[in-house]
């Protein structure tokens, strides 16, 4: 999967979960700004079966911006990927 729909597939997630303008995200926005941590937990949860994906704590507790979530899971995608090879 590509970066950019990788992207826009997490951001439209993002807008179902969080009350937040669509202009309000992009690569730079911090993901304090979206909701609460509990309320980002939720969606870390939702992200991961959405993408059949694990996510490290360690990795996830370096998350700052929505650019950092999207190279996250793109990562645990294009690993998922090898182990399935």
């Amino acid at each position: 999967m590509e970066t950019l729909d990788l992207h826009e597939r997490l951001c439209a997630m993002a807008l179902k979960r969080f009350p937040i303008n669509a202009q309000a995200i992009s690569s730079q926005t911090p993901v304090q700004s979206l909701g609460d941590s509990l309320d980002f937990v939720d969606f870390l949860s939702d992200v991961e079966a959405a993408f059949k994906v694990d996510l490290v704590n360690e990795d996830i507790a370096q998350i700052q911006t929505v650019g950092d979530l999207v190279n996250l899971v793109a990562r645990a995608i294009q690993g998922q990927a090898a182990k399935v090879t």
